[in-house]
């Protein structure tokens, strides 16, 4: 049973060190910390070194990874940009251009109707908040989240 634990422990560690660098990494080389996480994620993930395996605590701690990171991304979304026609047509093709890259390339790799959709719709969620991080400097992120002390 405290080998379980331990191996838990161990993944949890190296799941939140290996995040960290490729944030930092991708930082350093001017790209989203979003690159970075999911370059890592897929680096110690099964498919490449399988240094982390898929169980029911990764999953629970990738859920809660997106319900944060929407929560995060409903603090920085400003309701007037909805009306602008400007921002719509860049959403459009944020969503548009990314969903059928990512369906016909992984027709192209021979996956199935599903997956393919899948995977579509993946780069579609990571194209639109690469896209919101790019847009809105991150001094002006950071602005709009401090409160003043008046």
């Amino acid at each position: 049973m405290e080998s379980a634990a331990l191996a838990i422990e161990i993944q949890m560690s190296l799941l939140l060190f290996l995040a960290l660098a490729g944030y930092l990494v991708a930082s350093r080389i001017n790209q989203s910390a979003t690159i970075g996480a999911i370059l890592v994620g897929v680096l110690v993930g099964p498919s490449v070194l399988g240094l982390i395996t898929y169980t029911d605590f990764v999953a629970t701690l990738a859920h809660l990874g997106a319900i944060l990171l929407l929560f995060v991304i409903g603090f920085e979304f400003n309701i007037k940009d909805i009306v602008d026609p400007r921002y719509g047509v860049i959403g459009l093709l944020g969503v548009v251009i990314p969903w059928i890259g990512g369906y016909a390339t992984a027709v192209l790799f021979g996956f199935d109707f599903t997956s393919a959709v899948f995977i579509g719709t993946a780069l579609t969620a990571t194209s639109m908040l690469i896209w919101h991080h790019r847009r809105i400097p991150r001094r002006d992120r950071l602005r709009r989240s401090q409160t003043p002390t008046e």
